[in-house]
């Protein structure tokens, strides 16, 4: 067996496996901020948010005892919330993933003129909407990769495809951003 994880969470999971409640409940604890942001940016609705992370934390329950330690246990939860995010999207027929709120909060300067405030909202506004109009797996990548900060290789692991697939789905996916900001700016 590799140890891919810290020890602490070795344990918290081994502890858990055993039926131990308040390891269950440490790793939750340690896990949720994560997945809570995870969860807001994939689905976009923030009253969707708590019963989904809720959601999310007990099929971790019903699944821990399944967790080999053979990729690291965030690896393992990313995917299981995003799988979870999904059924639950289809279920809703929210149609398909869009991308929202999860826009980390901007400090805003007292210093800038009410015209530039709004320029910054009307462009933040423009790239949610072309991130929006990604395909799904696109979209998840540019997600994973720069909101939540992953390797190329921990986005393969997590979306179970070559780390080749997510360079692609990266190039493609910011040609497009791209695309759709020239044309804001063009407007």
């Amino acid at each position: 067996m590799t140890n891919l994880d810290p020890t602490h969470t070795v344990e918290l999971i081994e502890r858990c496996q055993r039926g131990d409640r308040r390891a269950f409940d440490q790793l939750v604890q340690q896990e949720q901020q994560r997945i809570y942001r995870l969860t807001l940016r994939i689905v976009q609705r923030r009253e969707d948010v708590d019963d989904l992370v809720q959601e999310i934390f007990l099929l971790l329950y019903r699944k821990i005892g399944g967790f080999r330690f053979e990729s690291r246990f965030s690896t393992w939860l990313t995917r299981l919330a995003i799988n979870e995010c999904r059924r639950v999207l289809r279920r809703r027929r929210f149609g398909r993933l869009l991308f929202g709120d999860g826009w980390e909060e901007q400090a805003v300067d007292r210093q800038r003129s009410t015209l530039r405030i709004l320029e910054r909202e009307e462009e933040h506004r423009t790239l949610r909407e072309a991130l929006s109009e990604l395909p799904e797996k696109q979209r998840l990548v540019v997600i994973l990769r720069y909101f939540e900060e992953m390797s190329c290789e921990e986005v393969a692991a997590v979306l179970d495809c070559k780390i080749g697939t997510v360079r692609s789905r990266l190039f493609h996916a910011r040609q497009r951003l791209k695309k759709a900001m020239l044309e804001y700016e063009q407007e």
